[in-house]
């Protein structure tokens, strides 16, 4: 006959067994749920709702331009409205930014509201080297606040690139 505290010890022993098979998993599963949540809101929020307000204030477009020959892709500054904050900087159509995804850019850009920043771009030469290999300018831009930023002209015209 086994005793109290043998009892005991399976008993431990088999619900940690339990919550090692079943409770662990379930656990990783929520978590990285809520990760894909919170990924996918944030390129909402960033690419929808935060963008168009970004690009109408310093008055430019985004889209993706692909490297011919290779799978490379980048965004890409699609068309710059005379007169703004990007065309003042120096930014021009077809500008790419290698080293941005697009909600990690229209992060950057709301976080920044207030202050001077730098980026780099490449000309956006479909049939040169790939984009991150190629020769870099640094344009420096104020970015203004949500207050003091006046929406530039309206853009209109495709937002991606055609590459035919």
């Amino acid at each position: 006959m086994r005793s109290r505290l043998q009892i005991w010890l399976f008993r431990v022993a088999a619900l940690g067994v339990v919550g090692f098979f079943f409770v662990w998993p379930l656990t990783a599963s929520i978590i990285v749920l809520a990760w894909i949540t919170y990924v996918v809101a944030s390129a909402y929020w960033y690419q929808s709702f935060q963008g168009a307000r970004i690009e109408r204030a310093l008055g430019f477009t985004h889209g993706k331009l692909y490297h011919r020959g290779t799978l490379e892709s980048a965004l890409a500054v699609t068309s710059v409205v005379e007169g703004g904050i990007f065309a003042k900087a120096g930014f021009q159509p077809d500008d790419v930014l290698p080293d941005w995804s697009i909600t990690g850019f229209f992060r950057f850009l709301h976080r920044s509201r207030g202050q001077f920043i730098a980026l780099e771009v490449v000309d956006g030469d479909l049939d040169g080297p790939p984009f991150r290999s190629r020769p870099r300018k640094t344009l420096c831009i104020a970015i203004p606040t949500t207050f003091d930023a006046q929406p530039t002209a309206n853009l209109s015209g495709p937002r991606t690139h055609d590459t035919a």
